[in-house]
C-alpha cells in the first residue's frame, strides 16, 4: 500500500504478479493475507510457549535479576552466592533506616558491582527493593507493553495478565523482610521535605487541623489542613490559630523519647547490639574474602600480561597493566580498611548504655539523623484543636519494632501500663512549655 501511494511497482521473481491483470490482484491479496496470518500465529505461538516456560518457573530470557544465574540445563534461576551478599546488604541496610546514599557507598566500597559489572545508582537499588522475586515469587508478563516504542518498566499490567507463582524460585530475603521494606519505601514518598524550604518540618505530612467548619457548598462537615483554609481562604473559614512549630514538635519527640527510650528496654538493646556486632563482623569476614578473591584474580591477569609484554615488547598493553594494577591497589586499600575494622573489639555495656541515653537526649533536641524516621513510623497523626492539641501514636508499628527481629514470641510480654495509643496536652501548657524536655 505504501509502494502504491509513491506510484511504485512491485515486481516479484517467485509470484508472477501482473498489475494489468485482475486475476493478479486477487492472487496478491490472497499472498498478503496468508503471510499476515502466519506472522501473528507465529507472534501467538511464541507467545504460548512463553507462557508455558512461565508455569514452569523458568526464566524467559534477558539477563536475570542481580543474585541470581540461569541453570543452563533446566533453565531455573538459582542463586548466585557473591551476589546474593549485595541484596541482601541493599534490604538490611534499609531496615536498618539507611538511605541510598549510604547504601550505595557501602556496596561500592566492597566492591560490588551491578549485573551489568557497572557501579550501583539510586535507580538500580530501587529495581532491587521493589522486585518481589528476591522473596521467592515467580513474575512473569508484569510490565505494561511499549507505548510509542517505549517501555515503562514501573508500569504493570491488570493482574489477570500477570503469572505469579509464590515460592516459584529460590529466596535470597524473607517475604516478612521484603513487606516490612515495602512499608519503609511507601512511607518515604512524598515525605521527604524539599531542598527548597527555608525549615524542616519534622511533623510535616502528619499535622492536621481539628477544627470543623461548614463548607459554603453544602452542609457537609470537612476537616483541613489548618493552612489550607486559615492561609489560603480567611481567618472566617477557620478560628484555629497557629501553633507553635518549636512547641508542638518538642512535645511529639518528648512522647515518643520517653516510649522509644524507655530504659527497661536496655537490656533488649544491649542483646540486639551484641547479634547485630556478631551477624556485621560475620559480614564484614564474607566480604573482606570476596575482596582477596578478587585481588588473586587480578594477581593473575597481571602476571599473565607482564610475561606477554615481557615476550612480544607489545607497549600498547602498557596501558591495560596499569588500569588492572590501579584496580588491584584500590581493593587492596578496601581490603585493609575492612581488616581495620574487623579488628574492633566488643563495645562495654556500659557504653550502649551511655550511647542510649545520649541518643535520646539528640531525639529530644530533634537533632538524630534518625528522627524524621521515627516519626513516620510511630506517629499517625497530630490534630491541633484550638484548646488542645492531640497526639495518636501508631501502636502496630511500635509493638513490631521495639524488639529484636524474629522475636515475636516475646510480643505478648510487652506489659500494657504506661502505653498510650493517644497523648493529649493543652494549648496553655504548650505555649508554656510545661512537660517539654529542658
Amino acid at each position: 500500500m505504501e509502494l502504491k501511494r509513491h506510484n511504485t511497482t512491485l515486481i516479484s521473481v517467485i509470484e508472477n504478479l501482473d498489475e494489468d491483470n485482475p486475476e493478479s490482484i486477487i492472487l496478491e491479496s490472497v499472498l498478503e493475507g496468508m503471510n499476515e496470518y502466519y506472522s501473528k500465529n507465529l507472534a501467538r505461538e511464541v507467545r504460548k510457549g512463553l507462557n508455558e516456560n512461565a508455569l514452569k518457573c523458568q526464566h524467559n530470557g534477558g539477563k536475570p535479576p542481580l543474585g541470581y544465574t540461569v541453570n543452563p540445563q533446566t533453565k531455573m534461576l538459582e542463586i548466585d552466592n557473591e551476589e546474593a551478599r549485595a541484596v541482601r546488604l541493599i534490604f538490611r541496610s534499609v531496615l536498618d533506616g539507611k538511605g541510598y546514599s549510604y547504601i550505595i557507598k557501602q556496596l561500592n566500597e566492597n566492591g560490588m558491582k551491578t549485573k551489568r559489572g557497572k557501579p550501583f545508582g539510586k535507580n538500580s537499588l530501587h529495581d532491587i527493593l521493589r522486585n518481589e522475586k528476591y522473596c521467592g515469587v515467580y513474575i512473569y508478563n508484569r510490565a505494561q507493553s511499549k507505548t510509542n516504542n517505549k517501555r515503562n518498566n514501573h508500569k504493570s499490567k491488570p493482574a489477570e495478565d500477570i503469572i505469579r507463582i509464590e515460592n516459584g524460585i529460590p529466596a535470597i530475603i524473607s517475604k516478612e523482610t521484603f513487606d516490612k521494606v515495602q512499608e519503609i519505601l511507601n512511607r518515604r514518598v512524598n515525605k521527604t521535605p524539599t531542598s527548597a524550604a527555608k525549615e524542616i518540618y519534622l511533623l510535616s505530612g502528619k499535622i492536621y487541623c481539628g477544627n470543623r467548619h461548614r463548607s459554603s457548598r453544602g452542609k457537609s462537615t470537612i476537616v483541613t489542613y489548618r493552612c489550607n483554609n486559615r492561609s489560603n481562604k480567611t481567618s472566617i473559614a477557620c478560628k484555629n490559630k497557629e501553633v507553635n512549630k518549636k512547641h508542638v514538635e518538642a512535645f511529639v519527640l518528648k512522647v515518643l523519647s520517653d516510649i522509644i527510650f524507655d530504659e527497661k528496654y536496655v537490656p533488649n538493646i544491649i542483646k540486639d547490639y551484641n547479634t547485630f556486632t556478631l551477624n556485621n563482623s560475620s559480614d564484614m569476614a564474607e566480604n573482606a574474602a570476596a575482596l582477596k578473591k578478587e585481588i588473586s584474580r587480578l594477581n593473575g591477569k597481571i602476571s599473565n600480561l607482564t610475561n606477554v609484554i615481557a615476550e612480544t615488547g607489545n607497549a600498547s598493553l602498557v596501558t591495560a597493566l596499569s588500569k588492572l594494577e590501579d584496580e588491584r591497589d584500590d581493593l587492596t586499600e578496601k581490603l585493609e580498611v575492612l581488616t581495620e575494622k574487623m579488628k574492633a573489639v566488643k563495645i562495654p555495656d556500659e557504653e550502649i548504655n551511655a550511647a542510649f541515653v545520649k541518643a535520646k537526649a539528640m531525639f529530644q533536641s530533634g537533632t538524630l539523623a534518625e528522627t524524621r524516621q521515627l516519626i513516620n513510623l510511630y506517629v499517625e497523626k497530630v490534630v491541633v484543636y484550638p484548646d488542645k492539641i492531640d497526639l495518636r501514636i501508631n501502636m502496630i508499628n511500635f509493638v513490631s519494632n521495639i524488639l529484636s527481629a524474629g522475636d515475636n514470641a516475646q510480643l505478648s510480654k510487652i506489659p500494657a501500663e504506661g502505653f498510650a495509643e493517644d497523648k493529649s496536652i493543652t494549648r496553655k501548657n504548650l505555649n508554656m512549655g510545661k512537660d517539654l524536655p529542658r
